[in-house]
């Protein structure tokens, strides 16, 4: 159930569902909602999974996966390799998840656009070097 406590009837309903919910001595999930990843945010990762990917000989989809295991970004589910999904990700949590894939890269010695040179049109030469390896596929 959502929430705006903003709204003052909205305040009263939460508290009513919360002693409700206590009253039943259940499991609940309780959480802040954040709103999702914006457009920019998962246009800078691709950029940057895309340009990692060139670098190291992958698909795009290969790396992204393969940066998710590294990183932790992934689960075992029935003998199956799972993948947790960016685009389920809100704003933060895909900060974090791009932090730690730079980083990743800065470890293994790739220095990747900063998010600054990706808003002054970096991701412009990323798309180019990924066309460029594209043609080899």
């Amino acid at each position: 159930m959502k929430f705006n406590f903003k709204l003052a009837s909205d305040q009263v309903k939460a508290r009513e569902y919360m002693d409700r919910l206590i009253d039943g001595q259940k499991p609940v999930e309780l959480r802040e909602m954040r709103k999702k990843r914006t457009n920019l945010q998962n246009a800078y990762l691709h950029a940057i999974i895309n340009e990692m990917a060139v670098e190291c000989g992958y698909t795009t989809l290969e790396m992204k996966c393969e940066a998710k295991k590294k990183l932790g970004y992934s689960y075992d589910k029935n003998g199956t390799t799972m993948y947790r999904e960016t685009s389920k990700m809100d704003t933060k949590e895909l900060s974090e998840f791009t932090e730690k894939f730079l980083k990743l890269a800065r470890d293994h010695g790739y220095d990747l656009m900063s998010p600054e040179e990706f808003n002054q049109g970096g991701w412009v030469e990323a798309q180019k070097k990924k066309e460029q390896f594209s043609k080899y596929l």
